[in-house]
């Protein structure tokens, strides 16, 4: 097509027609490459933030938000979302969609911050170690988790136990 441009005999439609279609090509090429480079930068923060859960097996995940890489970025965080929507990281720990990584943030009393996935991981242990006879209300659940030093209400244990698949007291209750 480049030589067609160049020969005399075809017609000036044509080198038109095709000198559109080169600059569609290379548009797109541009933003292929553009966005290979969004990616890898989204990885790469990710990466770097969540690099205690991708090398120690037990890792928690620490709070980011897509807001937080966006500003660390200098990217739209619309941009952030559409780039990792669909998208998966392969890790030493599994094959995880990049939205896994995103969570809310949780501060407990020492001033750390922990992810919300942290928090539901903790409504699942407590839910894992109680009394089966005896089983724990969302708002005992609460109150445990405040004990260790995150305030967490109980509309919130509700919602992440629902997540979890878990059912509520009666429903978790074996005689």
């Amino acid at each position: 097509y480049l030589r067609m441009l160049d020969d005399p005999n075809v017609a000036e439609e044509t080198k038109q027609f095709i000198k559109t279609k080169i600059l569609s090509a290379r548009w797109l090429l541009k933003n292929l490459d553009q966005r290979g480079d969004t990616l890898y930068k989204i990885a790469e923060a990710i990466a770097k933030r969540q690099r205690s859960f991708f090398m120690t097996p037990d890792g928690k995940l620490h709070p980011m938000t897509m807001k937080m890489l966006a500003e660390e970025l200098s990217l739209h965080e619309s941009t952030i979302a559409r780039a990792v929507s669909n998208k998966v990281l392969d890790t030493p720990r599994g094959i995880f969609q990049m939205r896994f990584f995103f969570s809310n943030a949780f501060v407990d009393s020492q001033g750390r911050d922990l992810s919300s996935k942290t928090v539901k991981q903790m409504v699942q242990q407590l839910i894992d170690e109680e009394d089966k006879a005896h089983p724990l209300s969302d708002e005992e659940i609460s109150k445990a988790l405040t004990k260790r030093g995150i305030e967490c209400a109980r509309r919130t244990v509700a919602k992440y136990r629902q997540e979890l698949k878990v059912g509520n007291t009666q429903q978790r209750r074996k005689y």
